[in-house]
């Protein structure tokens, strides 16, 4: 019987060169066997990535706003 290799860690990769972003994120698994863990880890990888990119569309607004002054 071969090993099984068990996901240790999960992954998140964002590249937007055109606004140059490039998003970085990973997360270690508590429990890789528990599906209901990973679905919780997927979540808090995408609510981590939504508010990075909320915060950086708020800094750019922040600077238009400050060269049309």
């Amino acid at each position: 019987m071969k090993d099984r290799k068990k996901m240790t860690h999960l992954q998140y990769t964002y590249i937007d060169n055109s606004k140059n972003i490039n998003i970085e994120k990973q997360l270690e698994l508590k429990n890789p066997n528990s599906l209901l863990s990973l679905a919780e880890n997927i979540e808090k990888l995408k609510v981590e990535i939504n508010d990075y990119l909320t915060d950086r569309v708020k800094v750019e607004a922040d600077e238009k706003k400050k060269k049309s002054n």
